[in-house]
């Protein structure tokens, strides 16, 4: 909140000092209630002016997010927290029509524009006339496929804004929230010339790996896309360890796909902002959230956990009734985000690994994603690609769903153990939940978004009956804890 307020109060200030100079300029004097009352006691030739900061008006923020539930759903709870804060403030989100949604984000969106604040909108931006990306979604750098999508919507996203600015109805604008993704809109705060922010929906530290990176190729000349060969070990701040360059994010050291070029740029985009909010807390991640206080970044606010904690929406599913009647901290939760997909030789691997552990199980099996998507899709037939009888033989250990309610699950006292891509969200959810957390090496997301101790996300020796060292989920030298 105290981002907003200074913000607030800065632009009062310029807005006094600017009238002052007018006044003066013109041959007026600008006098306090006491120097008035001893100079003019009966008011003659005076003018009185109200101080515009014992009545400031209500002031819109426009939020404009990439619309997946993993940025979506923090970026509402942000939303709600700063108008429960502060009644002056409102906020519209521009919905962008992108194909990359689905069921779920729908779902979501519908749910939550029925029981939000009324100082909080949601604006349905239309489809782009014409599709410019040229990139393939299911390349392995989906960077440049969403950054082109981005880009396409600017238009858009412009005239949306500009209509808000016109119509006046929710106050002066005060600025513009982006998506880590959507830094091309920053354009669009830059034209109207209001404060833009980045809204960074992953870890602290893993905001200061991308500035390091950036700064190693614009200041010191170095070709970051030869890291993913190498051996060596980077120095970052924001880490306490030193981080090998071999599990840097495959974005980051993507020369042929371009994915390389999105990522580096958008941190000189974060450069020109206002301030970076991050969905993180100090209490976790102290030393990341230090490291940028040398003034070579905008200011950095942690204002996480941002979470949809609400745990009763989904009581009446099967898989919560099934896990009502299983033992407490006797069931292993297994879900990849909404990118996660494994190939046939992947799953029937996890599946043999989970029915010789004996352990019982939830396992979110997504499919992978349909043509010119991103988000993974639910099978209609888990047959298809299980081992043949494995149904039968692991009914009443196990459960095999689609889109499964995450925080639902995690919350449930049966949950001991959550094996995941620990996408920020689902780390943030195991610590609020105190749900042991352990992530396999080979997945579309790897655990890169955090450096926090690993004894935070210390997981269980269970885990090694589930899957052998010689397995691609092996424990011994792939399986890791998240941060380890």
């Amino acid at each position: 909140m105290g981002w907003l307020i200074q913000e607030e109060q800065d632009f009062l200030t310029e807005k006094r000092v600017a009238a002052r100079a007018r006044i003066e300029q013109a041959g007026g004097e600008c006098l306090t209630s006491d120097q008035l009352a001893l100079k003019a006691p009966l008011d003659q030739n005076m003018v009185l002016l109200r101080d515009c900061s014992l009545v400031m008006k209500k002031v819109e923020f426009v939020f404009i997010p990439l619309p997946l539930i993993g940025h979506l759903v923090p970026t509402v709870e942000l939303a709600k927290l700063l108008v429960d804060r502060d009644d002056r403030f409102s906020i519209t989100l521009l919905i962008m029509k992108l194909p990359i949604g689905n069921s779920v984000v729908t779902n979501f969106l519908h749910s939550v524009s029925a029981s939000v604040s009324g100082s909080i909108r949601f604006v349905h931006l239309p489809e782009p006339g014409s599709d410019s990306s040229n990139s393939d979604p299911s390349s392995s750098s989906r960077g440049p496929f969403v950054h082109n999508l981005i880009e396409n919507q600017k238009p858009l996203v412009r005239d949306a804004v500009h209509q808000l600015v016109q119509s006046g109805e929710s106050g002066r604008l005060g600025g513009i929230v982006v998506d880590l993704t959507c830094t091309s809109m920053i354009d669009v705060a830059n034209e109207l010339g209001v404060p833009s922010y980045v809204f960074f929906t992953c870890s602290a530290a893993l905001l200061a790996l991308i500035f390091h990176l950036q700064t190693l190729k614009d200041h010191q000349g170095v070709d970051v896309t030869e890291f993913g060969d190498s051996d060596i070990e980077l120095v970052v701040p924001g880490f306490v360890n030193s981080v090998p360059a071999r599990v840097l994010p495959a974005a980051a050291v993507d020369k042929e796909g371009g994915g390389s070029t999105v990522f580096l740029d958008r941190p000189r985009r974060f450069r020109e902002t206002k301030g970076i909010l991050v969905n993180t807390f100090i209490e976790l991640e102290s030393h990341a959230i230090n490291s940028f206080g040398n003034g070579t970044t905008p200011p950095v606010y942690p204002v996480g956990p941002l979470l949809n904690l609400k745990h009763d929406q989904n009581r009446e599913l099967d898989v919560i009734h099934w896990l009502d009647d299983q033992p407490p901290s006797s069931v292993v939760f297994l879900c990849f985000g909404s990118l996660g997909a494994f190939n046939k030789g992947q799953i029937m691997e996890i599946a043999n690994g989970l029915e010789n552990s004996g352990f019982r199980f939830v396992w979110t099996l997504r499919g992978p994603p349909p043509k010119d998507d991103i988000a993974s899709s639910d099978y209609t037939d888990f047959d298809e690609v299980l081992p043949k009888g494995f149904l039968n033989r692991t009914f009443g250990v196990g459960k095999i769903i689609g889109w499964a309610p995450q925080t639902d699950i995690l919350s449930h006292h049966a949950i001991g153990g959550f094996i995941s891509h620990c996408g920020w969200n689902s780390i943030l959810e195991s610590i609020c939940d105190r749900v042991s957390l352990r992530s396999p090496h080979s997945l579309p997301e790897p655990p890169r978004t955090t450096s926090s101790p690993s004894d935070l996300y210390h997981a269980g020796n269970p885990f090694r009956r589930i899957f052998p060292a010689t397995s691609f989920l092996g424990t011994d030298h792939i399986f890791r804890t998240a941060g380890g």
